[in-house]
Formats: C-alpha cells, sequence, structure tokens
C-alpha cells in the first residue's frame, strides 16, 4: 500500500517538476531530435534580468512573513473564538468557521480512513 500511495505522489510531484525543470534547459521542449536540444540561454538571460532578483526578493518576503504572521493571527482567533464567549465579533468568527468546515471534512475523512486502513493492516483492528 505504502508503494502504491509513493507511486501516485512521484508521478504527481515529481514527474512534473522534473519536466519542467529539464524543460528549462532545451532550446524547445520535448523536441529531442535537434542537432543541439541543451542550453543554459534561458537560465542566463533569466538571471541578468533585474526582475528576477526583486521577484525572487518579494517571493521570499512574502513567504516569511506568511509563515510568522499567519500563525499569530489564527492563535488569537482561536483564543477569541474558544475563550471569549461575550466579545463582539465572535458570531462573526463562528460563521467563518462553519463556512470552512465543508473544506475540512474530505481531507479529515480521507486521514481517518487511511488511519483506520493502516491501524487494520498492522492487527490492531480486526
Amino acid at each position: 500500500m505504502f508503494a502504491l500511495v509513493l507511486a501516485v505522489c512521484v508521478l504527481l510531484v515529481v514527474v512534473p517538476i522534473f519536466a519542467i525543470g529539464t524543460g528549462s534547459f532545451m532550446t524547445r521542449f520535448g523536441f529531442f531530435h535537434l542537432a543541439q536540444p541543451w542550453t543554459l540561454d534561458n537560465w542566463a538571460r533569466t538571471l541578468e534580468e533585474s526582475v528576477f532578483g526583486r521577484s525572487v526578493r518579494n517571493t521570499l518576503l512574502l513567504a516569511f512573513t506568511a509563515a510568522i504572521v499567519s500563525p499569530l493571527v489564527c492563535s488569537v482567533i482561536a483564543y477569541v473564538v474558544e475563550r471569549a464567549r461575550h466579545v463582539w465579533g465572535r458570531g462573526l468568527l463562528d460563521l467563518l468557521l462553519l463556512l470552512w468546515v465543508p473544506s475540512v471534512i474530505p481531507g479529515a475523512l480521507a486521514g481517518f480512513e487511511a488511519a483506520s486502513r493502516l491501524r487494520r493492516r498492522a492487527g490492531r483492528i480486526s
């Protein structure tokens, strides 16, 4: 079972990333019959662009900011939803929580099912 899951993950994640990576080193993606299919010109042009450096800097700034701010904001919201019963806006937070429930259920059910199958396979559940 693990091998099947690993194979699916490799097919869905690793293969497309590998194709995009190798395609970035080709003169024309998918044309292997050319006399010279491989080149570094694409990366040389990309690294020479000033926009590329700014884009990488902006991406890293947004990623680090989201990684730091998101847990803090979500912790405050979780505290307000759970502890503060008579705070203005609590009803709105409850509504937002209810709006997220439908998107959480499929993943949670899949996780429960996977855990159940693993336990059954290990002999813990008959």
